[in-house]
């Protein structure tokens, strides 16, 4: 379980990720429920082998559901929220000793520049 992606940190300030990119709550939302409905699986390391685990939990905080749901401004990101089954013995060792600290989701996207 963990965060796979935020788009906006709990002060409100855009995350920059590894690659130097941000994405706004709303396309980091309907990505994910375009990921929810088409994949689901996870591999190791984008190798393109085989799955290697399974979405099991999946939640995108945004500002308004926190607010429905009585989270307060500021106790969490806004981001992807995500749990992983993860079948394959190997990979899973790797979460445990901490060889693999972080979720990476592949996918594609189309990059726009925006003014800072």
């Amino acid at each position: 379980y963990g965060w796979a992606m935020v788009a906006n940190k709990a002060d409100g300030s855009p995350l920059v990720d590894l690659q130097g990119d941000t994405i706004t709550p709303a396309d980091l939302e309907k990505s994910v429920a375009d990921f929810m409905l088409e994949w689901r699986e996870s591999g190791d390391q984008h190798d393109g082998g085989p799955a290697t685990g399974r979405v099991i939990e999946s939640m995108v905080f945004t500002a308004e559901k926190m607010a429905k749901i009585g989270i307060p401004p500021g106790a969490v990101p806004e981001g992807w929220w995500i749990g992983f089954y993860v079948e394959d013995p190997d990979v899973f060792a790797k979460f445990k000793s901490g060889e693999y600290g972080m979720f990476s989701i592949q996918g594609t996207a189309v990059p726009e520049e925006i003014e800072a």
